[in-house]
């Protein structure tokens, strides 16, 4: 398996847009961080979060356009919703 660049360890976070084609990573150097790269890993790119997401907690709903995650407490929440390009 080949790692995606500029990452040093595997996505402790990973969601999929199917409208437009792109992986949503949450790194796991930094669980604030979300970065969009098309399915090749071309990175696309990131934003950062006000909290981190904890491991295995993110979704991309492809009708509201919101990704959601897990906090590291347990409470699923909307994180961001996405406007429309």
């Amino acid at each position: 398996m080949q790692a995606l660049e500029g990452m040093s360890a595997p996505p402790l976070g990973l969601a999929y847009d199917m409208r437009d084609d792109r992986l949503l990573l949450l790194l796991a150097a930094n669980p604030a961080r979300l970065e969009w790269r098309k399915p090749d890993g071309r990175a696309l790119g990131h934003f950062e979060l006000t909290r981190s997401v904890a491991a295995g907690g993110l979704a991309f709903d492809r009708d509201t356009r919101e990704i959601e995650g897990a906090l590291a407490g347990g409470a699923w929440i909307i994180l961001v919703r996405v406007r429309r390009r």
